[in-house]
């Protein structure tokens, strides 16, 4: 079977060509590997039900000499000692063929649109906090990135990272800790100079906090909402600024008609935006992991609809871009 790839979208013009080239002669190999990896997954899956199979007869021998707590005790612990260091060890061969397709992949689609710079595993890519003092996301106490994208679209230099932010919440049992956000954090330079602090926000809550933690800091002496003559605009977005005719400047009709289109093509919850410190910033949640191509369930020959979602997933930022400069693609509104 050759793998090969069938151009439907517009971002996807000329991508058969390098899927010929730079992926497909390198699927065979992988798929020999895939399927090493299932053996594996088969063998541990065995080794993994012989030790639970272990520990039940050890308890209900224990049971039966009648040292139940002590059993008992002892049980739990193993079990759950066993069920962690058994899923993690069934899940690597799966990791590892999904890392081993992202590798064949993530190149040729990063090379195909421009060049881009790519890190699975990048540290401090962005500084999260400034996300969070500008209410685009909720404020946090721990963050994780992956998957940093870098590069230049229409003369500006963008980067994009997936997030996973969390916070902690009292309960009962003390605190613990949840998700406040998953999702896209985008940083563009802004190529045209501009003054203040804009705040853009579909979420009132996070918004007004942010406004609070300004107004803590001694920082927010001139921030004001900022009004426009613009009904679709105005029922999704609040904009705060301490510079209103700046913000009324950088938020031209246009601008804010492309920001309305980017929230109905991304259709999840609500975004975030703000220009400050010479730099546009835009929080884009999501409800599932991105950038994750590759099912060891698959053969790795059926890599089409794979490499069309990350092609897709990838673009992101070259398709905000191209919204905040007035260019929408093929089909949007």
């Amino acid at each position: 079977m050759i793998s090969t790839f069938t151009e439907k979208a517009p971002h996807e013009a000329g991508f058969g060509a390098v899927f010929a080239a730079e992926i497909a002669p390198r699927l065979g190999e992988i798929e020999t590997a895939r399927k090493a990896r299932l053996r594996a997954i088969r063998t541990r899956a065995l080794i993994v039900a012989g030790v639970a199979l272990a520990v039940t007869a050890g308890g209900a021998i224990g049971f039966s000499l009648l040292a139940v707590e002590a059993v008992a005790a002892l049980a739990v612990v193993a079990f759950a000692l066993a069920l962690g260091l058994g899923w993690r060890w069934l899940s690597a061969p799966r990791v590892a063929h999904r890392e081993a397709v992202r590798e064949v992949l993530v190149g040729p689609v990063c090379c195909f649109l421009g060049g881009l710079r790519y890190a699975r595993d990048p540290e401090d890519a962005v500084d999260t906090g400034r996300f969070a003092a500008h209410g685009l996301v909720a404020a946090h106490e721990e963050s994780h990135t992956e998957d940093l994208f870098e590069g230049r679209h229409r003369g500006t230099s963008f980067r994009m990272v997936e997030a996973r932010l969390r916070g902690r919440h009292s309960a009962r049992a003390g605190r613990r800790r949840h998700n406040v956000f998953q999702g896209l954090l985008f940083e563009v330079q802004v190529p045209v100079p501009f003054g203040g602090r804009t705040l853009i926000s579909a979420d009132r809550g996070l918004v007004a906090e942010a406004i609070a933690g300004l107004f803590e800091a001694g920082d927010a002496d001139r921030i004001q909402r900022v009004g426009f003559d613009d009904p679709e605009f105005e029922s999704r977005y609040q904009t705060y600024s301490d510079d209103p005719a700046e913000a009324r400047r950088l938020m031209g009709p246009a601008f804010r008609a492309n920001l309305v289109a980017l929230a109905e093509a991304h259709g999840e919850a609500p975004l975030g935006a703000a220009f400050a410190e010479g730099i546009f910033r835009l929080a884009l949640p999501t409800k599932r992991d991105l950038f994750e191509p590759g099912s060891i369930w698959r053969s790795a020959l059926r890599v089409e609809a794979d490499t069309r979602r990350l092609l897709a997933e990838v673009a992101i930022p070259i398709r905000v871009i191209d919204y905040l400069h007035g260019v929408r693609p093929e089909g949007a509104k």
